[in-house]
This record gives structure tokens, C-alpha cells and sequence, in this order.
């Protein structure tokens, strides 16, 4: 999940005593003495304050330095955090635990399921490294029950790795993969991702903050039954945008390619070219929300499906 805190600058400051000029011509030799001494040893104290002040000042100041936050985004259909259909290359940061979930209410024509619910918890081990697992399950509709195709659950690890943070001309780029595994009919998907994404600041105080791009390449590989031949593997190539608005709002549009077989777009889904476009709400660091329609490659063109995520985080 993106987070937006309250961030903290301190400064110190020191106190000197200061002789006046009626102090200095009024004194004798005996006062005079031991104040031109107090001042000696003052301007000493002042050197060793500053140097104090300063190596104090910036272990402070790293300690409270504005957090790393890069491209991270919300629970995705895909599992892992990121936009609404696939992932970005945010981490979270280290110490940080987030638990989501999601549902995809599909329309009402759609060849083969009702809806689908998703669950996902990471933990940032590092502040580039990335661990969790995500599990979803499918509520099939009458048409799939009656062709015997009851509802379908799996669930499996996944990890990401962020290799550059997104700093001066060098975009975030990170890498990772999930396995899921389930059901009684051995449905199962493996992938892996490499992700990347770059923000372009504009007005913070304005009402066009700024914009991130996100792009992507996934390759998927789906068992949809262990004994049957209609297994496959395809690549995926995405992108898309966030541009961020203010009261912590972002809206998100993504488009993919393409990924199944045509033998087996044929046979069991549609044929349509997958995006989704919508709005994710992160007002702090501990809770997030995603609204978004969605075109599912399942679902003839024009049919627009809905999907709801919210997740909560903590940080250790």
C-alpha cells in the first residue's frame, strides 16, 4: 500500500553570554581578568555547542527523515499490491505489516463466475524486500455448476524485490513472483513480474500533485487441470498511470495485453483486452481503500465489472 505522513524537521539552537561595552570599561584589572577569561572559555563552549549541535542535529534528522515509499499501491487481482489487475514495483517499507482483501463482483453475463473475494498479507523484512501470501476464492454462477465446475479456491506465497529506488533520472524497478495452488480439480498459477515506475512532481500544494507511470512484464503459467491438456503459458505486458489529487486521493487507469491462447479463448473465456480505471484513497499510513470498473479479458467488450479492496497496516 502508498503511504503519506506528517514528517518532522528540528533545529537547535545555542545560548552564548554576551559581555557589554559598560561592564568592560567600568571593571579593574582584578575583574577584568577573570571576564575576559569567562569570555575565552564562552567562545570555546560556543565551537564545541556547534559541533555538538551538528552531530546531533543529523542523527536526528535521519531518524526522522521523510520515509522511502517509491511506487506501492493496494491488493490487485493479481494478488500483490499495485494497481487494480497487476502489480507495481513498490516495497513496503522494513518492519511494516498490511493485511487486505478484495472483492470482484462480476456482471451478470459472465460465462463462468459471480464474484471473487481475495486476501493478502505482506511484510516488509526490509525496506527492499518484500514477503506475503495471497488467497482467493471464486464463487462459480449456475451455468459453470451445472457443467460440473464448482467454486474454486487457491492461495500461495509471493515475494518482490525492489533492485533501484526511483531517485534523480532512475526509475523504481523490481522483481518478484507468486505461486497459487488449490481446489480439487488442481487449479494452479505461477508467475513471475519485473515492474518499474517513475514520478514526475508537478504542484504538491496544488491540485495536480503529481504523476506516476507504472509499467510492467508478467509471465504466467496456469495449470487449469492437472489432466486435462488445456495448460498454458503466456506473457503479459502492462502500464499505467496515477495521478495524485488532493485529500490523499489517486486515480489509476491500467491496460494489458492479451494473455490466453486463442484456442482457449475459444473454448472457456472471452477475448477482450483487459484495463480497469478508478480511485485509491491512502490518507496515512495505516489505512487504504481502491474503487475501480473493470474490463476482465472473461467479459465481452463493454462490460464493465466492479472492484472494491480496502487494507489496514502496522508498523513494528
Amino acid at each position: 500500500m502508498k503511504s503519506l505522513h506528517p514528517w518532522i524537521a528540528a533545529s537547535f539552537g545555542i545560548a552564548a553570554c554576551i559581555a557589554t561595552p559598560a561592564f568592560a570599561q567600568s571593571a579593574d584589572d582584578e575583574v577584568a581578568g577573570p571576564a575576559v577569561k569567562m569570555l575565552d572559555e564562552t567562545e570555546s563552549d560556543m565551537a564545541r555547542d556547534d559541533w555538538n549541535d551538528d552531530e546531533v542535529g543529523d542523527a536526528f534528522l535521519e531518524e526522522y527523515a521523510p520515509q522511502y515509499e517509491g511506487g506501492r499501491g493496494l491488493i490487485t487481482m493479481q494478488g500483490m499490491s499495485g494497481m487494480f489487475q497487476n502489480p507495481t514495483s513498490g516495497t513496503l517499507p522494513q518492519g511494516a505489516l498490511t493485511v487486505q482483501w478484495c472483492i470482484l463482483v462480476l456482471e451478470s453475463d459472465h460465462p463462468a463466475a459471480e464474484y471473487g473475494n481475495g486476501v493478502m498479507a505482506a511484510y516488509g523484512v526490509t525496506d527492499w524486500l518484500e514477503v506475503g501470501a495471497f488467497g482467493d476464492y471464486i464463487v462459480t454462477n449456475s451455468a459453470a455448476k451445472s457443467a460440473g465446475v464448482g467454486d474454486i479456491g487457491a492461495g500461495g506465497p509471493f515475494v518482490r524485490a525492489r533492485l533501484i529506488k526511483d531517485e534523480e533520472w532512475m526509475p523504481e524497478v523490481s522483481i518478484g513472483g507468486i505461486i497459487r495452488d488449490g481446489s480439487d480439480r488442481g487449479d494452479g498459477t505461477a508467475e513471475t513480474f519485473i515492474a518499474a515506475s517513475k514520478y514526475f512532481a508537478i504542484d504538491e500544494e496544488g491540485v495536480l500533485k503529481g504523476v506516476r507511470l507504472h509499467g510492467g512484464f508478467r509471465y504466467k503459467w496456469v495449470e487449469i487441470n492437472r489432466n486435462l491438456s488445456s495448460n498454458y503459458s503466456a506473457p503479459i505486458f502492462y502500464g499505467g498511470g496515477e495521478v495524485s489529487l488532493p485529500y490523499a486521493l489517486s486515480f489509476i487507469a491500467e491496460v494489458g495485453s492479451k494473455y490466453k491462447p486463442e484456442p482457449l479463448n475459444d473454448m472457456a473465456v472471452g477475448d477482450t483486452v483487459p484495463w480497469a480505471f478508478g480511485m485509491q484513497w491512502k490518507p496515512n499510513s495505516v489505512v487504504g481503500v481502491s474503487v475501480a470498473g473493470v474490463q476482465n479479458q472473461a467479459s465481452d467488450a463493454g462490460d464493465l465489472s466492479f472492484y472494491f479492496g480496502i487494507g489496514l497496516a502496522m508498523q513494528f
